[in-house]
Protein backbone atom coordinates (compact mmCIF):
# COMPACT_ATOMS: atom_id res chain seq x y z
CA UNK A 1 0.00 0.00 0.00
CA UNK A 2 2.62 2.10 0.75
CA UNK A 3 4.45 2.29 -2.96
CA UNK A 4 0.73 2.66 -4.04
CA UNK A 5 0.72 5.71 -2.40
CA UNK A 6 3.77 7.09 -3.26
CA UNK A 7 2.96 6.58 -6.52
CA UNK A 8 -0.64 8.35 -5.94
CA UNK A 9 1.74 11.49 -4.55
CA UNK A 10 2.34 12.69 -8.22
CA UNK A 11 -1.34 13.77 -9.12
CA UNK A 12 -3.44 13.87 -5.28
CA UNK A 13 -2.44 16.05 -2.56
CA UNK A 14 -1.78 14.70 0.94
CA UNK A 15 -5.27 16.27 1.74
CA UNK A 16 -7.31 14.14 -0.09
CA UNK A 17 -5.32 11.28 0.43
CA UNK A 18 -5.99 11.76 4.19
CA UNK A 19 -9.47 12.23 3.35
CA UNK A 20 -9.53 8.86 1.78
CA UNK A 21 -7.48 6.98 4.30
CA UNK A 22 -9.99 8.52 7.29
CA UNK A 23 -13.26 8.07 5.81
CA UNK A 24 -11.74 4.33 5.06
CA UNK A 25 -10.92 4.12 8.86
CA UNK A 26 -14.43 5.49 9.44
CA UNK A 27 -16.45 3.32 7.44
CA UNK A 28 -14.79 -0.10 7.71
CA UNK A 29 -13.81 0.64 3.69
CA UNK A 30 -15.13 2.56 1.10
CA UNK A 31 -18.53 2.48 0.20
CA UNK A 32 -17.63 3.82 -3.63
CA UNK A 33 -14.44 4.97 -5.60
CA UNK A 34 -13.05 8.32 -4.52
CA UNK A 35 -11.75 9.74 -7.83
CA UNK A 36 -14.76 8.59 -9.51
CA UNK A 37 -17.78 8.79 -6.77
CA UNK A 38 -19.40 5.99 -8.16
CA UNK A 39 -19.53 1.90 -7.05
CA UNK A 40 -19.99 0.83 -10.72
CA UNK A 41 -18.46 1.93 -13.50
CA UNK A 42 -19.28 2.35 -17.50
CA UNK A 43 -16.81 0.87 -19.81
CA UNK A 44 -18.01 4.23 -22.09
CA UNK A 45 -16.40 7.02 -19.54
CA UNK A 46 -12.93 6.23 -21.31
CA UNK A 47 -13.53 7.56 -24.62
CA UNK A 48 -16.84 10.44 -23.58
CA UNK A 49 -15.29 12.52 -20.77
CA UNK A 50 -16.50 16.38 -20.86
CA UNK A 51 -14.58 18.72 -18.83
CA UNK A 52 -16.13 22.63 -18.18
CA UNK A 53 -16.14 25.50 -16.21
CA UNK A 54 -12.80 25.40 -15.77
CA UNK A 55 -11.86 28.17 -13.47
CA UNK A 56 -8.60 29.16 -11.76
CA UNK A 57 -7.13 31.28 -9.39
CA UNK A 58 -3.90 31.56 -8.03
CA UNK A 59 -2.74 27.97 -7.02
CA UNK A 60 -6.48 26.46 -7.31
CA UNK A 61 -8.38 24.97 -9.67
CA UNK A 62 -11.89 23.96 -10.01
CA UNK A 63 -13.94 22.16 -13.26
CA UNK A 64 -17.29 20.17 -13.73
CA UNK A 65 -16.52 16.64 -15.43
CA UNK A 66 -18.81 14.65 -17.15
CA UNK A 67 -18.18 11.02 -17.63
CA UNK A 68 -20.51 9.83 -19.96
CA UNK A 69 -21.72 6.28 -20.45
CA UNK A 70 -24.18 4.09 -22.17
CA UNK A 71 -25.32 3.11 -18.83
CA UNK A 72 -24.32 5.00 -16.72
CA UNK A 73 -23.23 9.04 -16.39
CA UNK A 74 -21.75 10.48 -13.54
CA UNK A 75 -21.58 14.27 -13.19
CA UNK A 76 -18.56 15.18 -10.74
CA UNK A 77 -16.94 18.61 -9.19
CA UNK A 78 -13.23 18.44 -9.30
CA UNK A 79 -10.60 20.76 -7.50
CA UNK A 80 -6.99 20.75 -8.12
CA UNK A 81 -4.07 22.74 -6.41
CA UNK A 82 -0.70 23.50 -8.16
CA UNK A 83 1.87 22.15 -5.92
CA UNK A 84 5.88 21.75 -6.85
CA UNK A 85 5.12 22.61 -9.98
CA UNK A 86 1.68 19.99 -10.96
CA UNK A 87 -1.58 20.19 -10.55
CA UNK A 88 -2.85 17.82 -8.11
CA UNK A 89 -6.44 16.37 -7.54
CA UNK A 90 -7.46 17.73 -4.08
CA UNK A 91 -11.36 17.31 -3.74
CA UNK A 92 -13.93 15.37 -6.22
CA UNK A 93 -17.47 15.83 -5.34
CA UNK A 94 -20.83 14.11 -6.73
CA UNK A 95 -22.73 17.11 -8.47
CA UNK A 96 -26.37 15.70 -8.69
Amino acid sequence: MQTKRKDMKQFVTDRFLNEIDQTTKETDGLGADPFLQSQDTDNGWKSNIAVTKLKTTGSTATAKVELKGKDLSRKLSVSLVHEQGTWKLDQVKPID
